[in-house]
């Protein structure tokens, strides 16, 4: 009976901590997944943001156009082609300038936010595979501890 009632117990215990470690293993699993959600949420964020600046971008280009067409109205109604063809040069130059530095800007911010994406990615497997090393650790224990058991018997 008292071997009975230890084997009880200890069918016990290590049906609880089978438990717990299958809820641990489920909450890693959750918290992963909340990960990935803010990831996706973070990438879509991304995303906007950069479809927002190429609007703003486009409708400054826009106005600026606007701004120019009406400029150059000025400048032939003042007879002074010449200084008109280099104020339009000097702002497609201009122009060019500010798209490649926004351009760098947008590929700098893509270049952080992936290799932050992969930190989490790392970490996250790392994670995940310690888990998984320590459920094997303890079912190995536990096959042990059985086979033990059944020795003594």
């Amino acid at each position: 009976e008292r071997n009975a009632a230890k084997m009880q117990r200890a069918q016990e215990q290590f049906e609880k901590s089978e438990a717990q470690r299958l809820q641990n293993a489920m909450l890693a699993r959750s918290k992963y997944d909340a990960s990935m959600s803010i990831r996706e949420n973070n990438l879509q964020s991304l995303l906007t943001q950069r479809e927002k600046r190429e609007q703003k971008l486009e409708e400054w280009k826009v106005q600026k156009e606007q701004q120019q067409e009406e400029h150059r109205a000025k400048l032939a109604n003042h007879n002074v082609t010449h200084l008109q063809t280099i104020r339009e040069r000097a702002n497609q130059l201009t122009q060019q300038k500010k798209d490649e530095i926004l351009e760098r800007r947008a590929k700098v911010e893509e270049s952080r936010q992936q290799q932050r994406e992969a930190r989490l990615e790392r970490e996250n497997e790392a994670r995940a595979k310690k888990e998984v090393n320590k459920m094997v650790t303890t079912l190995h224990r536990q096959d042990n501890f059985r086979m033990s058991e059944r020795e003594k018997e």
